[in-house]
Parts: C-alpha cells; structure tokens; sequence
C-alpha cells in the first residue's frame, strides 16, 4: 500500500533524525580517536562532504564504490583512527542533508511503499540504544558519546550496531530519493561492481605480497574488510553477479568479459578461508550447471563430484588433510561428521539467541548487546558456555537484539527483492544480493563491520524501490 506524502516524508525525516544525532557521535569519536593527528580524517571528510555538497549523486555513488578501499586503507594501517568507512558516511550525509532537505518532500514518492517498516525498525533500534544506555547509567556521558575506547561493560556494540543499522537505512533512503527510482540506480551498479572487484583483488594482492595484514593462516585472504566472513560475503556476491550478467548478456563481448570477472571472482571465493562461502559458490555452480549445461553434461559433472567427494566425506580424517590449515578447513566443509562437530559452537551461540528470543519477544536484549549478554542464556554444559560472542546468523541477531517484531520487519524488507529474481541486469543483483544474503546465515557482518552494511542497502535500495505501490506486500 502507498502512503500520503506527508506520512512518507516524515517517516524520513524520524530516520535522518534518529541517524543525526548518531553522526554527531561519531565525528566526535573519530576526532578524539584520531588525535592528536587530525589531519588525515579532516581530509576524509572532506573530500566526501564536499563532492556530495557539488554533486549529490556523485558523492552517494563514489562513496558506495569506495568502501572497500576506505576499510583496506585503514587495515594496512594508513589511517591510524578507527571506523573511516563511517566517519565518511557521516561527512556524505551531512553534505546530502544539506542540499536537499527541503526537497524530502518532493522525492518521497519513490520510498513512499516501504518507508513504514523502514521508520519503524529505525525507530526500535534508536529506542533500544536510548534503553541500553539509560539502563547502564551513561545516557548522558560525555565518554560514552565522545571517546571510542570503552571497557568491555561499556555499551560499544550498542552505539556501533545502531549506526550500522540506522546509517545502512539512512543510506539506502538517500540513493532512493536521489536517483528517484531503483531503475535508474541499477544502471550504476555494474560500474560499482565492476570497481569492488578490482579493489578487491588489488587489496587481496597486496596482503598475500606485502603482508599487510599478514594473513592467517598463510592464504586465507580478507583484506580490505575485518574477517574471512566479510571478505567471502562480497567476492560470493560478485561471483553471483557475473555469473548471472554472463548468463543474461547478449553480446559475445560482454559474455566474455563477465565470464572471465565471474571466474576471477570464484578465484577469490576460494581464496577467502570461508566455508560459507565455499558452499555458496558451490550452490551456484551447481544451480548454473542444471538449469543452462545440457543434461548430459549435468550428470557426468555430478557423478564425477560425488565420486570424489563421497570418500571424503564418509571416512576420518585423512594424514595428507593434516599437512596444512587449508586443506584442513576444506575437508572439515565436506565431510558431514567434521562439519557438524566443527560447527557445534555455531550451534551452542544459535540456542542462546533463540533462548533469548523465547526471554525477550517483544523488545529483544537491546541493539548490540548480543556479545555481551548472551552467555547468561547458554546451557551450563555446552561447549564454550562462557564466551562472549556474536550471533553468528543475521536473523537471530537481530531477533534476539531487537526482538521478533523487528526481526518481522527485517524480514519484509528483504521480500522487497522477490519479484527481481529472472536473469536481467536487475536479476543479476538479485542474485548477488541473495547471496550475500546467504552467507549472512552463519555470520552477521551487517551489525559489526561498517563496509557491510553499504553493500547490503545499495541492493536494497535497487531492488525494492524499483517496485510498483501496487505490487509491495506492505
């Protein structure tokens, strides 16, 4: 269902509000982190705020197509404060808000189906912040807003995932009002992809050659982003975006030049250490081989895999597994016993967040509070009871942070991509979307790591605003 102007544009502004207030924060933070050398977050900022004040769409795009780079420079230590990613979303908003405010208005038809549950999940996490600090007493510390070193007790993940979350939707409403509909923005997105990939083979290259940072072990790459986790979800996106443009493309040019990044792209999928991630781009490959080889070909490729794979799988370790952490973590992804024995952490953090959402239906544990709370609801006798820890799977995160109507919510956001899902330029990032999506089931990147968050709405952003009113399930 549509809603009146009004009711749309105000629906923003409660988001911007509640997101302003965060900004304010972080610039602080970043200043106070950064000192007594200024010099290098002054030009960050900047530089975002003045291109996004010359040319708004310039300065959304240009930001979106280099997160990764911002996140790899500060893993290879040139910028010595923490959080640049966000501290350039902060400068890209406030130069965004400052050109075109008065124009909310005029623009939110575009948003105008899917501003409720987006205002509405804002406006939880906000409360839920405001809770959480109120409820630890340091509502009103100038630390807590200021400084970014806090002690363990201290509500860190609360301010960190409440801007994650909060600036992800800010972001993805801004790219949805600028460009006016997620059509237009998705005529972008190959140029963006396309720069993703190259950002993260150069980072990739960089960290095996440099050692910057040395990766652990020898090959496991995740440079520029924080985790394996992180650097699997994009290059599995990426691989699930060529593969699909290759597939849609008409012309034998464009076939190739998709085919060869989605190849490359595979390359980095295995390179990432993730198993997630690995068995991802083998659903992919798997999924491509059905429904595009012929069925000849389809049985001899599936034979020839369960012939190598089922010993593998049926029988104990092998002595030649055990010669390096590689060949370890990618036996311990196909052999059905070790999966299940490897993953019983996973397991053990999955039933205190489903505990927690039995606890706390309705307002959840509070945004960010997983890591610190959540062995209060681990059984005493399961493994790694008392670690602190995230969630580990995007939803029950969320679910047991926010509660379940906010987890509802989330997740009729994510329903916004179903009807973009045949093999167009559009289906390609539905694909991509979808499995970046699925890497997020053993992981939650999206409320931790602040290049995630990016990703995930500029999709969003593309996807569900391209929408007809008539067709929203909202």
């Amino acid at each position: 269902m549509t809603y009146p102007r009004t009711f749309a544009s105000g629906g923003i502004y409660l988001i911007f509000g509640c997101f302003s207030l965060l900004v304010c924060r972080q610039i602080a933070a970043t200043f106070a982190d950064a000192a007594p050398e200024w010099i290098s977050p002054t030009i960050l900022g900047l530089g975002f705020f003045s291109l996004t004040l010359l040319r708004p769409g310039a300065g959304l795009l240009g930001y979106c197509a280099l997160v990764p780079t911002i996140s790899g420079l500060e893993k290879t230590s040139i910028y010595t404060f923490s959080a640049p990613a966000n501290f350039a979303l902060c400068a890209v908003f406030l130069a965004w808000i400052l050109r075109r405010s008065r124009s909310i208005p005029r623009l939110c038809e575009s948003v105008g189906h899917y501003i409720l549950p987006l205002a509405l999940l804002s406006t939880i996490a906000f409360t839920s912040l405001v809770l959480n600090l109120q409820q630890s007493r340091q509502l009103f510390s100038s630390s807590i807003w200021i400084i970014c070193e806090f002690g363990f007790e201290d509500p860190r993940f609360a301010l960190m995932a409440s801007f994650l979350l909060i600036g992800g939707i800010a972001f993805g409403l801004m790219l949805s009002l600028e460009f006016g509909s997620g059509l237009t923005l998705v005529q972008y997105m190959p140029a963006i992809f396309r720069l993703w990939f190259v950002e993260l083979v150069a980072f990739a290259v960089i960290q095996l050659s440099a050692q910057l940072p040395p990766p652990s072990p020898a090959f496991a790459v995740n440079s520029p982003f924080q985790d394996i986790h992180s650097f699997g979800s994009f290059a599995v996106m990426l691989f699930a975006y060529f593969m699909c443009s290759a597939i849609a493309a008409t012309r034998c040019a464009e076939r190739i030049i998709a085919g060869a990044t989605a190849i490359l792209s595979f390359g980095l999928c295995i390179a990432s250490y993730s198993r997630i991630t690995w068995i991802v781009t083998a659903i992919i490959c798997i999924s491509t081989a059905i429904f595009r080889a012929r069925p000849l070909y389809v049985i001899a490729a599936v034979a020839g895999t369960v012939a190598v794979l089922l010993p593998i799988a049926a029988f104990p370790e092998p002595s030649v597994v055990l010669r390096n952490s590689y060949s370890h973590r990618l036996w311990t992804a196909v052999n059905i016993r070790a999966l299940y024995q490897g993953e019983s952490l996973r397991r053990n953090y999955f039933s205190r967040a489903l505990v927690m959402m039995r606890t706390h239906p309705i307002a959840g544990t509070g945004v960010g509070s997983f890591r610190r709370v959540s062995n209060n609801f681990a059984a005493a006798t399961a493994q790694g009871a008392d670690e602190h820890e995230f969630a580990h799977n995007i939803f029950l995160q969320i679910g047991a942070e926010l509660g379940i109507p906010a987890l509802a919510l989330f997740v009729v956001l994510l329903w916004q991509a179903k009807p973009y899902l045949e093999a167009t330029l559009r289906g390609a990032a539905a694909a991509g979307f979808l499995a970046y999506l699925a890497t997020q089931l053993t992981a939650n990147s999206l409320l931790i790591f602040p290049p995630q968050p990016i990703l995930f709405w500029l999709l969003i952003a593309a996807l569900a605003s391209s929408i007809p009113a008539a067709a929203s399930p909202i």
